[in-house]
Formats: structure tokens, sequence, C-alpha cells
């Protein structure tokens, strides 16, 4: 299913993306990429002119991208149809998800730099076989982690070597933290820095501080020379809407050197309530527990008594 908001499709001319590749920003040598980002207008002439799109999803033109409406069982996705520079990228892209469950949803988006695309799967929307980098913003914890969700994960695929949805890709993971991005006010805000066969680091903007966290890093790492950059989104009996905001992907002559303080590989958490909710009710199950076996052994006492 294709769809694009009727109401919203006659287009200025003058708005047509430039068809330049490369745009330089700064005299610092940083370039947009502009078969890789998208803002509103997000359509020209009824398609989209550098993307991508179908399943599920629905375009508003002047206001976001939908992968998945808040419904079960739904597919969403948008992939470029350009492959993203070879040595070197940063994608920086807005979203938003929200749904009419203000506790348990699912289940998540994934960012792509893959070499397949447009092929509906079961890892959020897209496949579990994939060859390239998989970044994914979980909603639900399959495999009963004792990290916070949602939580935002990465994996380097092979082609080979599946993404297990049961344990929420855990044991294929290249780092990982825990970030509450539902249900906010605001867009949230995800960077991801590809440099070849150095690093790729994940950040993100949950808080109105507009303060960037690091969320993982991961070093040594060289992805295919033809990656093309996709979102993707999954529902399933639990559902949320999952809204691409806007991107931006940049390319740079110097790409940023890794910083020396930033450790590769950690799992990090940032404050998630669910966290603090878990562990409170966690110890009041402890709590419950000690307390019922100190009556049973009271009640044992006293019975024990009575026969003397």
């Amino acid at each position: 299913m294709r769809s694009i908001k009727a109401e919203l499709l006659v287009l200025p001319l003058l708005l047509t993306p430039s068809l330049a590749q490369f745009e330089e920003e700064s005299s610092g040598g940083l370039y947009s990429v502009h078969p890789h980002s998208l803002s509103p207008p997000f359509v020209d002439k009824l398609e989209m002119t550098w993307f991508d799109f179908g399943g599920d999803t629905v375009i508003d033109t002047y206001s976001h991208i939908r992968l998945t409406p808040d419904a079960s069982s739904r597919n969403g996705y948008i992939w470029s149809k350009k492959v993203l520079p070879k040595n070197n990228w940063q994608v920086e892209f807005e979203f938003k998800v929200d749904g009419v469950s203000s506790y348990i949803s699912g289940d998540g988006f994934a960012f792509w730099a893959a070499t397949e695309k447009n092929k509906i799967g079961p890892v959020f929307g897209s496949s579990d076989y994939f060859n390239g980098l998989g970044v994914f913003f979980d909603t639900y914890n399959n495999g009963g982690h004792s990290e916070s969700f949602p939580y935002v994960s990465g994996m380097k695929g092979d082609g080979k070597t599946p993404y297990n949805n049961d344990n929420d890709g855990f044991l294929t993971k290249m780092g990982g933290c825990s970030m509450d991005f539902k249900h906010r006010s605001f867009p949230t805000k995800a960077s991801v820095t590809y440099v070849r066969g150095e690093y790729v680091h994940v950040k993100i903007l949950a808080k109105e501080d507009n303060a960037w966290e690091d969320c993982f890093v991961a070093t040594n790492i060289t992805l295919p020379d033809n990656v093309y950059l996709g979102f993707t989104a999954h529902t399933g009996q639990l559902h949320d809407y999952h809204d691409i905001v806007s991107v931006t992907t940049r390319t740079s002559n110097k790409p940023p050197k890794l910083d020396a303080k930033i450790t590769p590989n950690a799992n990090r958490s940032h404050g998630s309530s669910w966290g603090v909710l878990g562990f409170l009710f966690k110890a009041s199950v402890f709590v419950a527990i000690v307390v019922a076996c100190y009556k049973g052994y009271v009640a044992h006492q006293s019975k024990a008594n009575k026969r003397f």
C-alpha cells in the first residue's frame, strides 16, 4: 500500500529538490547529500524524488512520513534510490513514536544502511538476513532482559547471520542503550555516523534541553561498498505509529576522529522511567516474599506451641 494524503499534493515548482548531489555547507568540507535527505514537502509530482516507499507507509506531504499507523500487524518502509557515500556519512533524523496506549506497545522501527531494500520482513518490517548496518529502536522487551525498554541497539549484518527477534538481537548487537523516546511532545533526534574502517557512532537527543547523549560506538567497522539508506517499522498485536519527521545526511572531506573519551561497544542506560519502576517492582516482590515467609514461619511456630 502506497499512500499520499490527497489534499496536500499541489506543490510549487520552486520547491522541487535540487538535482545536485552535494552541497557544501561550510569551508570545512562538510557536504549535504540531497538524495539521502528528507524535509517537507516530501513528494514532487506525486512521487518522492530520491526515495521509494511501500507497505503501509503514508506520507503527509508537509508534516511527516508515517511508516506504520497505530494499528496492529502493519509494516512500512522508505528506502533511498541511490547508495550512500562509500567512505563516510552522518545521518541525522527526527522521529516520533506514540500511540493510544500509554504503557506497553510496540514493536519499533529501524534505521538501515544495507545492500538490499524495499523488502518487507520480520525485523522491524525488513529482512532478518541483511548485509550492512541496522540500528533498532525497539519498544517491546521480547527476551525478558534486565535493560530498560525502549532500547536502541546496532548490528552489523553479513547476510548469513539473522537478527533474532525473540532475544531482541542481544546476541549479535554491537552495542546499545536504554533510551525513553516514546510519548514525547516533541520529535526525538538520532545521529548515526559512519567512518569506513574506523567506527559507527550512535547518539540520541531525547530531552528538551537539546543535549545529545552517546548511545554506543563500535570500532573497526567496514560496511559493503553499496548500501542504501532506509527506515522501516513494524507493529504486531501491540502497536504505535512510527513517524519520520526529517532526515539530513552529510559527508565530509575530513571525517571526525573518534573522541577518546567515548568507550566503544559499551551498554549505556539513560534513566528510563521503566528502569526505576522495574527496580521498585522487583524490590516490592522481594519484600512481599520475605514478609510471606516470616508470616508462614510465625504461624508454623504458633501451631507447634499449641501441641504442647
